[in-house]
């Protein structure tokens, strides 16, 4: 299986490429599993000062959530469901708001994610941040 996550690092830049582009780059359990282990070690990593989030392929940044994992979970039950797809979710969005380096998302085409347009993690390289993140809520 080939790695979900892709990091190339060069001059205090770390390029992480979601590596699903037959999914759409879809978010699945491992996905997201190895992006907050990536991220967990760049925080550590003072040589790295900006990441840059993008997707593989020509289609699509990411198409969202995994729905066919998804409901895998949701045929267990609700509780499952929450605990292990929703619940993961929110960790790596909270993950990305409270991340320390500055973060950029490139897109190829407009982003699905029609929430994540303006969203503070994923904000456009000319948007300027006026006002400092929300820490995440518990």
């Amino acid at each position: 299986m080939a790695d979900t996550v892709l990091i190339d690092s060069y001059d205090g830049i770390a390029t992480l490429t979601l590596n699903r582009p037959e999914k759409l780059n879809a978010l699945n359990y491992a996905l997201i599993d190895r992006l907050l282990a990536i991220l967990d070690a760049i925080e550590t990593d003072s040589s790295i000062r900006v990441i840059i989030l993008t997707g593989a392929g020509e289609r699509a940044f990411s198409a969202g959530g995994d729905i066919y994992e998804f409901s895998e979970s949701v045929a267990q039950g609700a509780d499952v469901a929450m605990r292990d797809f929703v619940a993961r979710g929110q960790r790596l969005t909270a993950r990305l708001e409270a991340f320390p380096q500055t973060r950029h998302r490139r897109r190829q085409r407009p982003c699905p994610w029609r929430r994540l347009r303006n969203h503070r993690g994923c904000a456009p390289r000319h948007r300027q941040r006026t006002r400092p993140v929300r820490q995440a809520r518990d």
